[in-house]
């Protein structure tokens, strides 16, 4: 049996950067995941897409939440696939604004940056996208367990 893939949501927020978000449930013959995918790119150009889980995606949130709280944070996402290494992380500007970074082994940081509205407004969307995707993998296991 070849890995079925059921789409839960898709989303964007733009700033001079793109935050792409997606979220998926995969489902093989010996298992059913969420896969959410982070992608920092630039418009029309180079990106950095990294795989979440439901839980990744809300210790994504309460890191933001500290940032927001305290101006920094030490939360750091590490993804390997074979050589190449990609990380993401989250700080407050010197002067302004909130950022979500991503780095991939051999290209430089991109960044996207969110004022504090934006912010605060982009930390519920991410939970309720995490809700979402949790909702939908509950939701098919189920239906495969009947």
């Amino acid at each position: 049996m070849s890995k079925e893939t059921f789409r839960v949501a898709k989303r964007s927020f733009n700033s001079k950067n793109v935050l792409n978000i997606g979220a998926v449930i995969e489902k093989d013959e010996h298992s059913i995941n969420e896969v959410i995918f982070v992608e920092v790119a630039e418009y029309g150009g180079r990106g950095i897409v990294m795989k979440f889980t439901a839980i990744d995606l809300r210790a994504l949130t309460y890191a933001m939440r500290t940032v927001l709280k305290t101006g920094a944070s030490s939360y750091l996402k590490h993804n390997r696939s074979g050589d190449t290494k990609s990380e993401l992380w989250v700080h407050k500007g010197e002067k302004s604004g909130y950022f979500i970074n991503a780095k991939k082994t051999g290209k430089g940081a991109l960044g996207v940056q969110f004022d504090q509205y934006r912010w605060v407004a982009l930390i519920d969307s991410l939970s309720l996208l995490a809700d979402e995707t949790e909702k939908a993998l509950y939701f098919y296991q189920n239906k495969l367990s009947r």
